[in-house]
């Protein structure tokens, strides 16, 4: 059952920016950072979802929209 999860993920500056402040945040802290790859930001995390469910969670989504930000 996979784990699903609606996120946002940062353009490669914004993800670059943001694991170089996780390096330095481990660096002076200790813990350990996340790999620049998996950084993004969690909307809503629906949990363990049964496959059959998946692509009905994924139409729901698609039509969800919202202003731009930066």
């Amino acid at each position: 059952m996979p784990r699903v999860f609606f996120a946002l993920w940062p353009d490669e500056p914004a993800r670059a920016k943001l694991a170089a402040l996780a390096r330095r945040v481990t660096d002076e802290g200790g813990g350990r950072g996340v790999p620049a790859a998996h950084l993004h930001l969690t909307l809503a995390f629906l949990g363990d979802v049964p496959e059959d469910r998946v692509e009905a969670a994924k139409r729901v989504a698609s039509g969800i929209r919202g202003p731009a930000f930066e």
